[in-house]
């Protein structure tokens, strides 16, 4: 039973919170790519991932003031509004998971 007054998880444990560590990023290659070759199609889709990472990566404070503080689309990466509505991609984030489906 959770103790009175308390009903948080760490009051129901009757612990200290417990610190998780966030997963870690995968690390990009070191070293030239200039010796790698494939067609466009896989180059493109390789060098969208390779920026949407290092994107990622940057911490809010370090983002343009035009580009802190907004709300996340709810489709995320997946949104296809943001690639022909600029008012649409500059007002939301995109750099999220897609959190509504249909």
């Amino acid at each position: 039973a959770a103790a009175a007054g308390g009903g948080g998880a760490a009051g129901a444990a009757g612990g200290p919170p417990l610190a998780v560590a966030a997963p870690a990023l995968a690390a990009l290659p070191e070293g030239s790519w200039a010796a790698l070759h494939g067609c466009r199609s896989c180059t493109f889709g390789v060098l969208r991932a390779v920026v949407y990472a290092l994107r990622e990566r940057i911490p809010e404070a370090e983002l343009p003031v035009r580009a802190r503080g907004r709300q996340d689309c709810w489709y995320g990466r997946s949104c296809r509004t943001a690639t022909h509505r600029p008012d649409h991609a500059a007002r939301l984030s995109h750099i999220c998971e897609q959190r509504r489906f249909g």
